[in-house]
């Protein structure tokens, strides 16, 4: 099993960084200008039902079927609302926050690990990303991010925390490739960017180097359904390592330990530690 989510939030969430907001607007449109280095293009947001800039209040308000895109980045909701300040220059504005509400969707578009066009696509009921915090914050039912690379779900939220280069997904949360599954009260990954002559990251240049589990972590493989406290993973080796009140379930079988370690793309595990206990149930079919 091969880095299960490395660009999953990644290539999602990116796109928002420090945004200005331009004082023009459009009966169905506007153009708001981002500063994101050297890349100067617009957030375009669009609605079926209309814009409204209220001044006052710092808010552009966007409903019905609103759309947001930034290259080959989507963000669609039944509302949008973009929260905004003067800067403490005086020479503009800037975003200090974008709400999303109602059958929240982002989608990215991208390549896969062979370089084909593929697709990742997030939703949940409710949306925020908190500027000055670079951080971006799904919630609602059906929380969940789909991409070539797999499955990430979680029921309470699923949150990208870009300065710290950190994704956590929390509540029931689940990385599921193919027939593996990793399960965990919560999920956080590390990102790391890949040197500028790796012609082989991804389209953001970020990969998964480690996934932390905490609490009630289990992985289910073809022949076991291996539990423990906490645990790793790392993407490159495909290997998981559980600590704590391990237990190793197979059939009828049983064994216990205080160290596992899974290999999630063979479905070999082996218990490691200083002592290790079995309850081996004998097939009584002849």
């Amino acid at each position: 099993m091969r880095t299960p989510y490395s660009v999953i939030l990644a290539t999602v969430f990116l796109w928002l960084g420090k945004v200005l907001v331009s004082s023009t607007t459009h009966a169905q449109s506007v153009n708001i200008p981002m500063a994101d280095g050297d890349n100067t293009s617009p957030l375009v947001i669009e609605a079926d039902d209309g814009l409204e800039w209220i001044p006052k209040q710092g808010k552009y308000i966007a409903r019905g079927n609103a759309r947001a895109a930034r290259g080959k980045v989507t963000l669609h909701a039944e509302e949008l609302i973009a929260h905004y300040r003067d800067t403490e220059t005086g020479q503009g504005q800037e975003m200090v926050r974008l709400d999303a509400k109602g059958q929240v969707k982002i989608v990215s578009l991208g390549k896969d690990q062979t370089g084909k066009p593929a697709k990742t696509t997030a939703t949940g009921d409710m949306a925020v990303y908190h500027v000055k915090e670079s951080v971006f914050v799904l919630n609602g039912k059906k929380l969940q991010m789909v991409s070539p690379q797999g499955v990430l779900k979680a029921r309470d939220s699923l949150e990208y925390w870009d300065k710290r280069q950190t994704a956590v997904a929390r509540g029931k949360a689940v990385v599921i490739q193919n027939k593996q599954r990793l399960h965990a009260d919560i999920l956080t990954a590390y990102f790391t960017s890949p040197g500028p002559n790796n012609k082989t990251s991804n389209t953001n240049g970020q990969r998964i180097d480690r996934v932390d589990a905490i609490g009630n972590v289990h992985v289910s493989v073809s022949n076991a359904i291996i539990r423990g406290d906490k645990g790793e993973y790392y993407p490159k080796t495909s290997v998981a390592t559980l600590k704590g009140n391990v237990k190793i379930t197979s059939n009828n079988n049983q064994l216990n330990g205080d160290t596992a370690k899974v290999n999630l793309k063979t479905g070999i595990y082996k218990l490691v530690g200083k002592r290790v206990k079995g309850l081996i149930t004998p097939n009584q079919t002849r």
